[in-house]
């Protein structure tokens, strides 16, 4: 009977699937309820048929809590744990079993079969099977419209080899996520740019190498773009500035070289959070950077020159400014006019700065700053949490002096 296939479809499928959740604590728990309410209702219908079946199904509905409901009828209930869910869909754990509507669209299946085939047929992607529905594979994710692949998310995963060209057939793709793949080498591929409903690229933590490809200003759709903890090399492409759309750019842990492009200094109002530390970046601070609000900004262990305080301002709301480990050199005490309260993390050490600390420090009431391993001097600011920080954060400093300092100011 349908019932007693079903049954054996789901047990099954959380038999194969259990491992993939296991870290979640949630597989034995749902392998319990499928077997207890699915074998509840099959009793039923083995008594007195499928009409009483179901009448038994509906009954054990109404006294279901909402998200065992959700589960046993493959519906989507709207939290991040409940399965299946769209993230859990995204990883291949979506049971649609009541439904035998085949969602996947021909030409991604293709696709998709081609990106295994490129990466070697990978355990990983063992769930790709030809025979199924691609809508309900691991790592990937349909629109609920469209019915077409827009996300595949591979990360953790044990393949190697370059990027495929193939994910270039995925062309209503809007997340494209390669995260902690080792073995993924080579150069971004030119056949990204046909990707031209991408917002959201993560190329990060892999071993990709090459210089950033100025093509990437071809996606004028990218909302957010990390190419961080990655082996890239060469400038940072003036041609990013392009992107209009960008909210967050993560250039992170690479070898980048060069200075900051002029074209940088034109960046996206929308850009809020900007990362390009652990580099070997260059030069000096654009000056029309001042114009911009950053929400978060980091380019620590870098050798950038200059003056910083254009980040700075009443009128601002940036709440991370890292800096440190660069040759900064410009008088805080003349250059900054005002601090934003939203100001929360400002590391400025192991620079070459110079001046006092301004009064302003002192009406930010959760700040954490370290400004050690400067040419700072003068006496610390009394009030705010500047005496509440450890006195590590002032060390090393010209001639710098108070508390939470241990020598007192003569």
């Amino acid at each position: 009977m349908f019932c007693s296939r079903t049954v054996r479809v789901v047990q099954d499928n959380l038999s194969a699937r259990a491992n993939y959740i296991r870290y979640l604590g949630r597989a034995n728990r749902y392998l319990f309820k499928a077997r207890l309410y699915m074998n509840d209702a099959c009793v039923e219908e083995d008594r007195a048929g499928e009409k009483k079946q179901t009448e038994a199904m509906e009954a054990k509905l109404r006294t279901t809590d909402e998200e065992d409901r959700a589960w046993l009828l493959g519906f989507r209930c709207g939290c991040v744990y409940c399965w299946p869910t769209e993230s859990y869909s995204r990883l291949g754990f979506g049971i649609h079993f009541l439904s035998h509507a085949v969602r996947c669209h021909p030409e991604d299946k293709k696709v998709l079969l081609q990106i295994k085939q490129s990466f070697n047929n990978p355990y990983h992607l063992a769930s790709w099977d030809p025979a199924t529905d691609c809508c309900y594979w691991y790592v990937v994710e349909c629109d609920r419209k469209t019915n077409r692949i827009n996300e595949l998310h591979l990360f953790a995963a044990n393949v190697s080899g370059h990027i495929p060209a193939a994910i270039a057939g995925l062309t209503y793709l809007e997340t494209l996520t390669l995260h902690k793949i080792t073995d993924l080498t080579g150069a971004i591929p030119p056949a990204l740019t046909k990707l031209t409903n991408l917002k959201r690229l993560t190329i990060s933590w892999t071993n990709i190498s090459g210089e950033i490809p100025p093509f990437l200003s071809q996606l004028k759709n990218l909302t957010f773009l990390d190419l961080s903890f990655n082996n890239l090399s060469g400038g940072i492409p003036p041609s990013l500035s392009q992107l209009r759309s960008l909210y967050g750019l993560r250039l992170d842990r690479n070898k980048l070289t060069g200075p900051i492009p002029d074209s940088f200094g034109d960046l996206s109002p929308s850009l809020q959070y900007l990362h390009l530390s652990h580099n070997q970046i260059s030069g000096r601070v654009p000056t029309n950077w001042g114009g911009l609000n950053f929400t978060w900004i980091e380019l620590q262990r870098n050798r950038i020159e200059g003056d910083v305080s254009v980040l700075f301002g009443k009128n601002k709301t940036v709440q991370v400014v890292d800096f440190s480990r660069n040759l900064l050199d410009f008088d805080i005490s003349e250059a900054v006019i005002g601090f934003p309260e939203s100001l929360r993390v400002l590391d400025l050490s192991h620079n070459r700065i110079t001046g006092s600390l301004p009064e302003g420090l002192t009406e930010l009431e959760n700040l954490y700053m370290n400004v050690s391993y400067n040419r700072l001097c003068g006496r610390i600011p009394f009030g705010g949490r500047l005496q509440l920080l450890d006195f590590t954060s002032y060390l090393h400093n010209r001639c710098l002096c108070g508390a939470p300092l241990p020598n007192d100011c003569k």
